[in-house]
């Protein structure tokens, strides 16, 4: 994805600058983190096996999820409130899981819970 140029973005140019150089570019203790669903089997064979789709867990615990479409030829996006819900929908009863892209990047001690799943 490449810049992204207009005249009100010419306009406020400095002001864009001087954002980016004052502000951490991730300044948010909890930032989004994203995923793929792994699917190992597949009852009705619309999804397909392997990675099915990507997906974004947000601090919330809202998640958005793309479905590649690779056997369907339709990447829909779907969001919902949590990955609980998520999985209950499309886990296929434990026959498919999620694979964290993003590490848990925030510094604590003990187990994370992220949506309820432990990383």
């Amino acid at each position: 994805m490449g810049e992204y140029y207009s005249s009100a973005a010419r306009v406020s140019e400095p002001r864009v600058a001087a954002h980016r150089a004052s502000t951490p570019m991730f300044s948010d203790p909890h930032p989004p983190r994203r995923f793929a669903l792994r699917r190992w089997q597949d009852d009705t064979g619309v999804s397909g096996l392997g990675i099915v789709a990507y997906g974004v867990a947000w601090p919330d615990d809202k998640v958005v999820m793309r479905w590649l479409g690779t056997t369907t030829g339709v990447a829909q996006v779907c969001v919902f409130d949590s990955l609980d819900d998520l999985m209950r929908i499309h886990g296929h009863g434990g026959r498919s899981e999620i694979v964290w892209v993003d590490p848990y990047t925030v510094a604590s001690s003990g187990e994370v819970r992220v949506g309820g799943y432990i990383d």
